[in-house]
Protein backbone atom coordinates (compact mmCIF):
# COMPACT_ATOMS: atom_id res chain seq x y z
CA UNK A 1 0.00 0.00 0.00
CA UNK A 2 2.83 2.39 0.82
CA UNK A 3 4.51 2.16 -2.57
CA UNK A 4 1.20 2.64 -4.37
CA UNK A 5 0.44 5.74 -2.31
CA UNK A 6 3.95 7.10 -2.83
CA UNK A 7 3.74 6.61 -6.57
CA UNK A 8 0.19 7.77 -7.17
CA UNK A 9 -0.15 10.59 -4.67
CA UNK A 10 3.43 11.79 -4.93
CA UNK A 11 3.43 11.94 -8.71
CA UNK A 12 0.07 13.71 -8.88
CA UNK A 13 1.16 16.38 -6.39
CA UNK A 14 4.46 16.91 -8.19
CA UNK A 15 2.88 17.13 -11.62
CA UNK A 16 0.09 19.45 -10.47
CA UNK A 17 2.43 21.91 -8.80
CA UNK A 18 4.94 21.61 -11.64
CA UNK A 19 2.27 22.44 -14.20
CA UNK A 20 1.14 25.40 -12.11
CA UNK A 21 4.73 26.63 -11.99
CA UNK A 22 5.18 26.32 -15.76
CA UNK A 23 1.91 28.09 -16.55
CA UNK A 24 2.91 30.84 -14.08
CA UNK A 25 -0.10 30.35 -11.82
CA UNK A 26 2.17 30.28 -8.76
CA UNK A 27 3.81 33.52 -9.88
CA UNK A 28 0.33 35.08 -10.15
CA UNK A 29 -0.45 34.01 -6.58
CA UNK A 30 2.79 35.56 -5.35
CA UNK A 31 2.03 38.82 -7.19
CA UNK A 32 -1.40 38.94 -5.52
CA UNK A 33 0.34 38.61 -2.16
CA UNK A 34 -0.82 35.07 -1.39
CA UNK A 35 1.67 32.76 0.28
CA UNK A 36 1.77 30.09 -2.40
CA UNK A 37 3.29 27.41 -0.14
CA UNK A 38 0.55 27.64 2.46
CA UNK A 39 -2.17 28.00 -0.15
CA UNK A 40 -1.12 25.12 -2.42
CA UNK A 41 0.97 22.70 -0.38
CA UNK A 42 -0.33 22.87 3.19
CA UNK A 43 -3.83 21.53 2.33
CA UNK A 44 -2.25 18.56 0.53
CA UNK A 45 0.00 17.78 3.49
CA UNK A 46 -2.87 18.05 5.99
CA UNK A 47 -5.17 15.92 3.82
CA UNK A 48 -2.54 13.20 3.42
CA UNK A 49 -1.65 13.12 7.12
CA UNK A 50 -5.33 12.87 8.08
CA UNK A 51 -6.55 10.52 5.32
CA UNK A 52 -3.72 7.96 5.04
CA UNK A 53 -4.36 6.51 8.55
CA UNK A 54 -8.00 5.92 7.51
CA UNK A 55 -6.74 3.98 4.51
CA UNK A 56 -4.54 1.95 6.85
CA UNK A 57 -7.50 1.11 9.10
CA UNK A 58 -9.53 0.14 6.03
CA UNK A 59 -6.79 -2.13 4.68
CA UNK A 60 -6.36 -3.82 8.09
CA UNK A 61 -10.10 -4.42 8.34
CA UNK A 62 -10.31 -5.80 4.79
CA UNK A 63 -7.37 -8.11 5.50
CA UNK A 64 -8.93 -9.48 8.68
CA UNK A 65 -12.36 -9.95 7.08
CA UNK A 66 -10.77 -11.54 4.02
CA UNK A 67 -8.80 -13.96 6.18
CA UNK A 68 -11.95 -14.94 8.05
CA UNK A 69 -13.85 -15.40 4.77
CA UNK A 70 -11.12 -17.64 3.36
CA UNK A 71 -11.08 -19.69 6.56
CA UNK A 72 -14.87 -20.03 6.43
CA UNK A 73 -15.31 -20.69 2.71
CA UNK A 74 -12.41 -23.07 2.12
CA UNK A 75 -12.59 -25.00 5.38
CA UNK A 76 -8.82 -24.69 5.90
CA UNK A 77 -9.46 -23.88 9.52
CA UNK A 78 -12.39 -23.28 11.80
CA UNK A 79 -13.36 -19.57 11.75
CA UNK A 80 -13.55 -19.57 15.56
CA UNK A 81 -9.88 -20.64 15.69
CA UNK A 82 -9.03 -17.80 13.31
CA UNK A 83 -10.73 -15.27 15.59
CA UNK A 84 -9.11 -16.82 18.70
CA UNK A 85 -5.71 -16.55 17.03
CA UNK A 86 -6.31 -12.88 16.25
CA UNK A 87 -7.40 -12.12 19.80
CA UNK A 88 -4.56 -14.11 21.36
CA UNK A 89 -1.83 -12.10 19.63
CA UNK A 90 -3.60 -8.71 19.51
CA UNK A 91 -1.60 -5.78 20.86
CA UNK A 92 -3.19 -2.29 20.72
CA UNK A 93 0.31 -0.84 20.49
CA UNK A 94 0.66 -2.34 17.00
CA UNK A 95 -2.38 -0.44 15.76
CA UNK A 96 -1.23 2.85 17.30
CA UNK A 97 2.28 2.33 15.93
CA UNK A 98 1.01 1.65 12.42
CA UNK A 99 -1.22 4.74 12.43
CA UNK A 100 1.61 6.99 13.62
CA UNK A 101 3.97 5.49 11.06
CA UNK A 102 1.40 6.05 8.33
CA UNK A 103 0.94 9.70 9.28
CA UNK A 104 4.71 10.28 9.22
CA UNK A 105 4.97 8.50 5.89
CA UNK A 106 2.18 10.70 4.50
CA UNK A 107 4.13 13.80 5.50
CA UNK A 108 7.27 12.43 3.86
CA UNK A 109 5.43 11.60 0.60
CA UNK A 110 3.96 15.07 0.28
CA UNK A 111 7.19 16.81 1.29
CA UNK A 112 9.31 14.94 -1.26
CA UNK A 113 6.74 15.57 -3.98
CA UNK A 114 6.67 19.25 -3.13
CA UNK A 115 10.43 19.47 -3.18
CA UNK A 116 10.68 17.82 -6.58
CA UNK A 117 8.88 20.74 -8.17
CA UNK A 118 11.33 23.19 -6.65
CA UNK A 119 14.63 21.43 -7.42
CA UNK A 120 14.05 20.53 -11.09
CA UNK A 121 14.62 23.09 -13.85
CA UNK A 122 11.44 24.96 -14.74
CA UNK A 123 11.08 23.61 -18.29
CA UNK A 124 10.98 19.94 -17.26
CA UNK A 125 9.16 20.02 -13.92
CA UNK A 126 5.77 18.75 -15.03
CA UNK A 127 7.20 16.17 -17.45
CA UNK A 128 9.92 14.52 -15.34
CA UNK A 129 8.95 15.18 -11.71
CA UNK A 130 6.30 12.43 -11.40
CA UNK A 131 8.33 9.45 -12.66
CA UNK A 132 11.47 10.56 -10.83
CA UNK A 133 9.87 10.88 -7.41
CA UNK A 134 8.03 7.58 -7.03
CA UNK A 135 11.22 5.47 -6.77
CA UNK A 136 12.88 8.10 -4.56
CA UNK A 137 10.04 7.90 -2.04
CA UNK A 138 10.50 4.13 -1.80
CA UNK A 139 14.24 3.66 -1.87
CA UNK A 140 15.65 6.88 -0.55
CA UNK A 141 13.18 7.61 2.21
CA UNK A 142 13.59 10.88 4.09
CA UNK A 143 17.19 11.49 2.97
CA UNK A 144 15.79 13.79 0.28
CA UNK A 145 14.08 16.17 2.72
Amino acid sequence: MALILAGKVGSSIASEIGTMRITEQIDALEIMGVNSASYLILPKIVAAVVFFPFLTILSIAIGIIGGWAIAYLTGIMIPADYVDGLLMDFKPYSIVYSLIKTAVFAYIITSISRRSTVTLPRAIRSKWAPPRRAPWCQFRGNHDL
